[in-house]
């Protein structure tokens, strides 16, 4: 069986990076911030994992007190059956909610994340064939149903480092605090604005970030960042060009 809509909806604004300095000034951002990572994705040559649906990443700490940190997610149509599933298993490490960019359609996200050591996440991004040993078993398993045969580990490469970082902001009119986190990705910046909102206040959250930057003057990526930051580091060979 599986589970009904998420309950939440993350909704995502980013825009094209030849605004982000624009949307970084109307934000009032300033560098540095108090939270930096480093960004590892893993995936084949041509996002066979991607195009499945699957978001495989590690994050090593730069700046700040969270640990490094390892996270599988799905999104699309395989989420819900694997939040029906693996839940009871992956304990407080599974997460399932919407995925939404403003102004697109959600996407129901299951995910697990996990904590395997700060030497493990670096054997991995020095050796993608060991990029497993970063996943706990539950991760392990929802992997290997999912990836198919293009994605098998054999093929899976490390793309990155990309620098993130990341504000906490109180903008008026909103409750709580939102995320503002910043791509340096393949000579290129990607600012993307966020926050998580039960269902039914999630088309005004939408409004709120739009209102906040409005596109007049930072323009919206028509894509979502990870897509873009993938599309942008993967080798060069895998895209014809």
């Amino acid at each position: 069986m599986t589970l009904s809509l998420p309950e939440k909806i993350e909704i995502k604004l980013a825009f094209v990076s030849e605004d982000t300095a624009k949307a970084f000034a109307i934000l009032g951002l300033t560098d540095p911030p108090k939270e930096e990572r480093r960004i590892h994705f893993f995936d084949t040559g041509n996002l066979a994992l991607f195009d499945r649906g699957l978001i495989l990443r590690v994050r090593q700490t730069v700046v700040g007190d969270d640990v490094d940190d390892a996270t599988l997610k799905v999104r699309g149509p395989f989420a819900p059956n694997a939040a029906s599933r693996f839940p009871a298993i992956a304990g407080a490490a599974a997460k399932f909610e919407g995925d939404q960019n403003v102004g697109r359609e959600e996407l129901p996200s299951f995910s697990i994340t996990t904590e395997p050591g700060s030497e493990v996440v670096a054997a991995a991004v020095a050796d993608p064939q060991k990029v497993e040993s970063v996943l706990n078993a539950a991760s392990q398993t929802l992997l290997h149903e999912i990836r198919g045969a293009e994605g098998d580990s054999t093929q899976i490469i490390c793309l990155g480092p990309i620098r993130s970082r990341i504000w906490k902001l109180e903008p008026d009119g909103f409750v709580g605090k939102i995320t503002a986190e910043l791509w340096d990705v393949a000579g290129v910046q990607l600012l993307e604005i966020s926050d998580k909102a039960p269902r039914v206040e999630a088309s005004a959250l939408a409004v709120q970030l739009k209102k906040l930057v409005p596109e007049a003057k930072a323009r919206q990526l028509d894509t979502s960042k990870t897509r873009f930051a993938l599309q942008s580091i993967r080798p060069q060979s895998s895209t014809g060009e």
